[in-house]
């Protein structure tokens, strides 16, 4: 009993004791590179940036200083290549009917700096990408009502006796409902009109990494996201299987390990993640990844409202109307979504530059 209460005086000590300790973690990185080339149409992109030791002061106000006036080429193994252009400080593109990723075919990217600094990432193998076979929802009944949402599943073929590494990527394209005063153009924020429908583009920043190391050759079916049943409105997502090579696989879990970082002592200790790129002269590495990838894509949609079994549409119905309302707006680019008080309603009167309009963007009708 003694010892019990020996450690837990110790615990209460070490958590009564708590000083803010900032550290600072110097790098030898000279840049940061970031682009990929794939399958698809390009153009392609590559940002490069100078990079900064990593401490509390520039996690708070780190602005990024691009490389600029650096000779940028990408070439494959079979003698094609293209020396992008700047388009903007720090960011190359390739032209629009330049150089294209093309499936077994392997890929370098070349980095000459100003000050004659050279540096060139690994040769990697751009690989197929598995077919998404079909994309499906199942609603569920989570404990609370607040909870309910649609698990979207989609279904892909790995193929066999090779290993296979993927990334799933999906955007959102989530459709929004307004008041439009179109009879009241002095006065849009005191009329009553008809429902218009918009719609608000949101990048995802979470993605999917699996392998098939115990499922090699078998069909997989993935949970991608849970759609909230929160509104009556549709919910559009555009989703992509990214496949690639081992190192870059690892790569992204590390990205991943670290974006997770809660601050617990159980977390694993921030360490500098490296890429593929080193400098040719001294053999450092650069901060950041070529990626060479391939990818097939999807669309899917889902009406909420009409998706959800019968008894739960009344719910989301009672919902939506005691507890929100409708903003009064006469462009889909200046509002977003409901209005839950005076001050929330001043905000979303500024611009929004993810809110799309009132139809689907072109791209949305392409074919994947």
């Amino acid at each position: 009993m003694k010892n019990c209460f020996g450690f837990l005086f110790t615990l209460i000590l070490i958590s009564s004791c708590e000083d803010e300790v900032q550290l600072t973690v110097k790098s030898k990185a000279e840049i940061v590179v970031y682009g990929e080339i794939s399958n698809n149409i390009g153009p392609y992109q590559i940002r490069i940036t100078k990079a900064t030791n990593y401490g509390y002061e520039t996690t708070q106000t780190l602005v990024p200083n691009p490389v600029e006036n650096a000779q940028v080429v990408i070439a494959d193994d079979k003698g094609n290549f293209e020396e992008l252009i700047e388009q903007f400080p720090g960011v190359y593109v390739t032209r629009k009917n330049g150089i294209r990723g093309t499936v077994g075919r392997s890929y370098i990217l070349t980095i000459k700096l100003a000050n004659g600094t050279k540096y060139q990432s690994k040769q990697e193998l751009l690989l197929a990408a598995p077919k998404v076979d079909s994309i499906y929802n199942i609603f569920n009944k989570a404990a609370k009502p607040l909870d309910y949402g649609f698990d979207v599943f989609m279904k892909l073929k790995d193929p066999t006796e090779e290993e296979n590494y993927y990334q799933i990527r999906h955007n959102v394209l989530n459709e929004f409902m307004v008041d439009r005063p179109d009879e009241c153009v002095t006065k849009p924020f005191g009329c009553d009109a008809g429902i218009w429908r918009c719609w608000v583009f949101e990048q995802n920043t979470q993605n999917l990494l699996i392998n098939d190391r115990l499922i090699n050759g078998k069909t997989i079916s993935q949970l991608v996201k849970t759609v909230p049943f929160e509104d009556i409105v549709r919910y559009a997502m555009h989703i992509k299987i990214a496949s690639g090579s081992k190192n870059l696989y690892q790569y992204w879990q590390r990205l991943d390990e670290q974006s997770k970082v809660t601050g617990s002592i159980f977390d694993k200790i921030p360490a500098q993640i490296i890429g593929n790129i080193k400098n040719e002269t001294t053999g450092e590495d650069a901060l950041g990844y070529f990626a060479v990838i391939g990818l097939t894509s999807k669309k899917y949609m889902i009406d909420r409202y009409e998706s959800a079994p019968q008894i739960y549409r009344e719910q989301l119905l009672e919902y939506n109307n005691s507890f929100r309302k409708r903003a009064k707006f006469l462009d889909c680019t200046r509002a977003y979504d409901w209005v839950y008080n005076a001050s929330y309603l001043q905000y979303i009167r500024e611009y929004k530059p993810n809110n799309i309009g009132a139809n689907l963007p072109a791209w949305w009708y392409e074919k994947d």
